[in-house]
């Protein structure tokens, strides 16, 4: 059952894993009255390999899923299921909540002759809340320290519709390949670390995990938003008005013919203008060409008049 609406709010820090389970015994599965799905129960084992004798464990494991009868996992069989794990550091046994969309069937109990110890893949995404160095005796040969982290994990529980809390146990070995993420590990840091169920500690009443794979959380990435973010349009930008029939001279915007007939409003030569002048004469004003007469005033002449003749000593008619 996927978690509500409400717990999603709140932090998540997840155990995944991907397992091979048989099935031991099948348990009432709990579908509500007139419904034909619900929740199926089964009990499993998760099998560790003791490092020291060498011997299997079996450690009990509830399995839960969402489904109806015609697809319950069968007794005696065994599955490859994908889901996530809740183990709480109590005395019981942890929760497997599998995805019955990638159930896998691998064939019958009896007739597997393959070991399953140590084939429990999971990816813990947690907080680490403490650290420290260990000396490694499990190889005579080489000698190195490996990191034992313990991680909280925090998940929805279909049991009590909420969500817990628990803590498990990371070994980090020192070979080449990982001695050089010790210095990743921080207090309070977000981290996923994947690997395999190697044991599980009765006196902390927690799994134990051998770490692959180590893996940082970037968190929000404002870039990555960024680059993402849809544009929106751009506002329109406001119209110059050139004739406001206002009290003062007009001011009239004219480009001057140039090279190419598109105006540049950052060409300081498109950018000349017509002024009417004190004397009524219109200008040019350009910061290129300067100030010129374009159309100078026509000037008033006054008709000189006609030079009088003055006749005498004509005879009198």
């Amino acid at each position: 059952m996927a978690p509500v609406v409400s717990t999603l709010k709140k932090q998540s820090h997840p155990l995944f894993s991907q397992s091979p389970f048989d099935i031991i015994n099948v348990l009432d599965p709990i579908i509500t009255p007139g419904s034909s799905y619900g929740q199926l129960l089964f009990d499993s084992t998760l099998t560790f390999l003791d490092l020291e004798s060498g011997e299997e464990i079996n450690m009990k494991t509830r399995l839960q899923g969402y489904g109806s009868s015609a697809t319950s996992l069968l007794l005696d069989k065994i599955y490859l299921l994908s889901g996530r794990v809740i183990a709480p550091n109590t005395k019981t046994p942890p929760v497997f909540y599998y995805n019955a969309e990638m159930t896998l069937p691998m064939g019958d109990a009896e007739n597997y002759t393959i070991s399953l110890a140590n084939k429990a893949g999971c990816y813990g995404f947690g907080i680490i809340v403490s650290k420290m160095e260990l000396d490694d005796n499990s190889s005579p040969s080489s000698q190195f320290k490996n990191l034992v982290v313990v991680m909280k994990h925090t998940d929805y529980e279909n049991q009590s519709n909420g969500q817990v809390s628990f803590h498990v146990l990371y070994k980090v070995p020192g070979n080449r390949n990982l001695a050089k993420t010790f210095g990743l590990f921080q207090i309070g840091r977000e981290m996923v670390l994947s690997g395999y169920f190697a044991n599980y500690s009765i006196s902390n009443k927690m799994l134990e995990v051998n770490v692959l794979l180590v893996l940082l959380s970037s968190g929000y990435d404002p870039l990555a938003a960024a680059e993402h973010k849809v544009p929106g349009k751009s506002p329109a930008r406001q119209k110059a008005v050139q004739i406001d029939f206002s009290d003062e001279n007009p001011t009239i915007s004219m480009p001057v013919p140039g090279p190419s007939s598109a105006h540049d409003p950052n060409n300081a030569s498109d950018n000349a203008t017509v002024e009417a002048s004190p004397a009524g004469d219109l200008q040019i004003k350009s910061p290129v060409l300067g100030t010129s007469e374009l159309m100078p005033k026509k000037r008033k002449y006054n008709k000189k008049p006609k030079p009088e003749v003055l006749l005498s000593g004509l005879p009198d008619a």
